[in-house]
């Protein structure tokens, strides 16, 4: 992700890419009023295109009013919720973690898969309603599928670990004592 120019982290790039296009424009096309008539145009267009193609948004082309919608399945998540105490770490897949941002110990899974005493995991595909998304189950986990299966398999089998919630693809597992 840190490497894409498609994710938050080239956003430190841009105010030197906007204020380098003020003074390009100045220079360039301000004198004339038929070049800046165009340029202003290709610039509309541009962000127009890529707007409906490239946004993450019911009018793009690859998303429609339900992938904006909670599931049945998302609204399992406040259930979990009130199991895992609020001061206990957490180890949480990647696509998860921002319902336990208020926590002081959360780690994306498996980082800290040993220490946590918690893990929370859901084995559905949450992109599978919609295979045209941009971002696909692998960006989900941030890991590759086969790997991340073969982690929860050893955590089933874990002698540091119980499975505590096993319910419509959730699963939580607490730390021994």
């Amino acid at each position: 992700m840190m490497f894409n120019i498609f994710f938050y982290h080239s956003a430190v790039l841009a105010p030197f890419v906007f204020f380098s296009s003020i003074i390009t424009f100045r220079r360039w096309f301000f004198p004339d009023i038929f070049l800046r008539r165009i340029f202003l145009a290709l610039v509309a267009g541009a962000s127009i295109f890529s707007a409906y193609f490239w946004s993450v948004t019911p009018l793009s082309p690859n998303y429609k009013i339900n992938d904006f919608v909670p599931s049945e399945h998302a609204q399992k998540m406040n259930e979990i919720k009130k199991i895992i105490p609020a001061d206990a770490s957490l180890s949480v897949q990647h696509n998860l973690g921002p319902h336990f941002s208020q926590r002081k110990e959360i780690f994306r899974f498996p980082i800290a898969r040993d220490e946590a005493e918690y893990i929370l995991l859901d084995e559905s595909n949450p992109f599978s309603a919609n295979p045209r998304q941009l971002f696909g189950f692998e960006y989900a986990l941030q890991m590759k599928p086969l790997e991340w299966q073969n982690d929860i398999e050893e955590l089933k089998k874990s002698e540091k670990y119980d499975l505590i919630y096993d319910q419509d693809e959730y699963l939580l597992f607490r730390r021994k004592k």
